[in-house]
């Protein structure tokens, strides 16, 4: 669920940044970037996150009552990260501070990385020498997207610490997440 609700909001973040003015209203001519809102919407209901979204983006949404333990938050990264630097210093329980800090941070940069992998996403044929920078981008964020895979896993940790986990039908129905194939929508409107 934290990871359906992270790649709709930098879907739709990559092409409207005015998160402030998001709205149904604002995107009822665009179903890609409706039912991708509509579907954040519904997992912040599910995830119990009553907030804006840019309050959202700042972590904010975390409080007392959603803060993860350090062993817990180790876990999720301790695979990819040596953390023994900072293991003696660090509480049972992190704080709201601590994790509003490392998720805004974290978003911030995930959010500048999204801008990355975007550039040259429109392209859909080029040949001679215009295959140069296609090629290369592409070929480099094919390698940048194995590498932040652990951002992600952090950010959808400090969504969802509790792990609540809500089947599609259940989602569906008390929900509201619209069911509708994404891809297809989106093979229609770009």
């Amino acid at each position: 669920m934290e990871k359906i609700l992270l790649d709709c909001l930098l879907e739709i973040y990559s092409y409207d940044r005015e998160v402030e003015l998001w709205s149904e209203q604002r995107f009822s001519k665009f179903p890609p970037r409706l039912y991708r809102l509509q579907m954040i919407d519904s997992l912040f209901k599910a995830l119990n996150i009553n907030c804006t979204y840019q309050e959202f983006l700042r972590g904010e949404f975390i409080d007392k009552d959603t803060v993860g333990q350090w062993v817990d938050f180790k876990n999720v990264i301790e695979k990819k990260l040596d953390l023994t630097f900072i293991d003696q210093s660090t509480p049972k329980i992190l704080t709201e501070f601590e994790q509003r800090y490392v998720f805004n941070f974290l978003m911030e940069y995930r959010l500048r990385l999204q801008d990355l992998l975007n550039v040259g996403s429109g392209v859909l044929c080029s040949f001679g020498v215009f295959l140069i920078p296609t090629y290369l981008s592409k070929n480099i964020n094919r390698k940048i997207i194995k590498e932040f895979a652990i951002i992600d896993k952090i950010l959808c940790y400090l969504i969802n610490p509790q792990k609540i986990n809500h089947p599609k039908e259940i989602l569906v129905e008390y929900f509201d997440f619209p069911d509708v194939d994404l891809d297809a929508i989106d093979l229609e409107y770009f």
